[in-house]
Parts: structure tokens; C-alpha cells; sequence
């Protein structure tokens, strides 16, 4: 497996951004030849504090599959898939965080196109 990633941080007053970028390239042996299978991970995501205890962020994200050849056939050898997340959270105390978040999820093919998920989470650390 070969890969590579690149990330970036950036923070300013109330304002921080995160993002990251990997490519991986696996070189798998099938039956009668060897394929290259790649494959581009990346997300994106943002936090603003919009009072000491409250904040609202947003996120990115996807999966890009290269092709490869299945069965005699040129194909993508797994959906691309992307996802966006947004929400807000209220900072109890240091170890207490209350989340309203909402979730989105879109695979390109497949038998489920679309899933959406929102949720109140309570995140607790001991």
C-alpha cells in the first residue's frame, strides 16, 4: 500500500478549521493479473464558538473509489460516498457536552441512495 495525506489547520478569535486529504493505492493480486486499487479520503470541518459555552459546527466529508477490472470489466470497485454534518452544542462543564446534530449521507449507486439521521447526543467524559 502506497499513500499519501495532507492536512491543514487554521484558527482565528472564535474560528477553527480542520481538513485532511489521503490517497492510498493498494496493489492486490487477482486471478490472472494484479490491479491497482485507489482510493481519495477527504474531510472538511469547521467550529465557531459563538459564546464561551455554545458553538455551532459543520463537516464534509467523502470517498472517491478508482475503477479496477471485475469479471473482465472496467468498474468502480465501491461507491463513492459523501457526507455533510452540522449542528450546535452547549458546554456544561468541562467533561459535559449536550449536541443537536444532523446527519446526511449520499452514496453514488447502491440500493440506498440517501440516509439522514438527526440526534441529540449527550457526550460525557471520565
Amino acid at each position: 500500500q502506497r499513500t499519501g495525506v495532507i492536512e491543514l489547520t487554521f484558527s482565528r478569535d472564535h474560528f477553527v478549521f480542520y481538513g485532511e486529504g489521503v490517497r492510498s493505492i493498494w496493489e492486490v493480486p487477482f486471478e490472472g493479473h494484479d490491479e491497482r486499487l485507489g482510493m481519495f479520503g477527504y474531510y472538511a470541518e469547521c467550529k465557531y464558538t459563538i459564546l464561551p459555552q455554545w458553538y455551532a459546527a459543520l463537516r464534509y466529508s467523502g470517498l472517491e473509489f478508482g475503477t479496477a477490472e471485475l469479471n473482465g470489466v472496467q468498474q468502480q470497485w465501491d461507491y463513492d460516498a459523501t457526507e455533510w454534518e452540522g449542528g450546535g452544542g452547549y458546554v456544561v462543564d468541562r467533561n459535559v457536552v449536550v449536541k443537536l446534530v444532523r446527519r446526511e449521507t449520499r452514496t453514488k449507486g447502491g440500493t440506498r441512495p440517501k440516509a439522514i439521521l438527526t440526534v441529540i447526543q449527550l457526550a460525557v467524559s471520565f
